[in-house]
């Protein structure tokens, strides 16, 4: 268990790292889930909680990482890797945490009405579910170092399947909340990857029929990683095919 805990306020959510220790991230390993960081001169293999390799989004060597120790016993690592220095910002990179800031943010903003995490609704797995408006929230946290970030940027079966799954439900009469967590503060927009045509064209159909789509910045400040919603998002485009 990490020393972590959450705190909120309207329209933003606080994650708070409160034991930090730091490293330079050397490589990352072949098999996912781990990186070799030096820290105080020593090589240490870290856990990196992110399903697919992180280098495919952001580059990562040589720079400061910092870094939570793990907590029990027969451990492969003994530090997870949290968050990256990178130019003037500090870029969370620990994915697993990021539905719990929502969760907290939805808390506070669906204070009277039951929030549901993981709910399978005909078939299809929210993120969040609020039953008394029939409101689906899918979560998406967006990684780069460029300004412009690319949607999707790791593509599969699963996603495109996910998709149609969000159009159907549209069609039933369900609201579906799409939020864009940008974990890099320097983001300001978003293209669809234009290699992926049926996916693009099919997203696109799901904001026709009513798809509602949100974004919020991650920033860290004062040891503390905050979450807010951008309410001024005309900025913030989706480029189509």
């Amino acid at each position: 268990m990490l020393l972590i805990s959450l705190l909120y306020q309207k329209n933003l959510a606080y994650f708070i790292i409160l034991s930090m220790h730091t490293g330079i991230f050397i490589e990352e390993a072949k098999e996912r889930f781990i990186g070799y960081v030096k820290i105080d001169s020593q090589i240490e293999e870290c856990y990196i909680s992110s399903s697919s390799h992180l280098n495919k989004l952001i580059n990562l060597k040589n720079k400061k990482v910092l870094l939570t120790e793990n907590k029990g016993k027969n451990l492969r690592t003994r530090y997870t890797i949290q968050a990256v220095a990178n130019k003037n910002s500090i870029i969370l990179v620990n994915l697993n945490f990021v539905n719990s800031i929502v969760y907290e943010y939805l808390k506070q903003r669906y204070k009277n009405l039951e929030v549901k995490r993981e709910v399978n609704i005909q078939n299809y797995k929210s993120d969040f579910y609020v039953p008394a408006n029939k409101t689906i929230i899918e979560v998406k946290s967006m990684l780069s170092e460029s300004e412009t970030a690319t949607f999707p940027s790791i593509y599969g079966e699963r996603a495109l399947r996910q998709l149609e799954k969000i159009y159907w439900l549209l069609q039933e009469g369900y609201n579906i909340d799409y939020y864009f967590i940008f974990l890099n503060s320097n983001i300001k927009n978003i293209t669809l990857n234009n290699k992926y045509t049926e996916f693009n064209i099919l997203f696109r159909q799901c904001l026709d029929k009513g798809l509602n789509v949100k974004y919020f910045y991650a920033k860290y400040k004062d040891n503390n990683f905050i979450v807010n919603e951008i309410k001024n998002s005309k900025s913030i485009l989706i480029k189509s095919i």
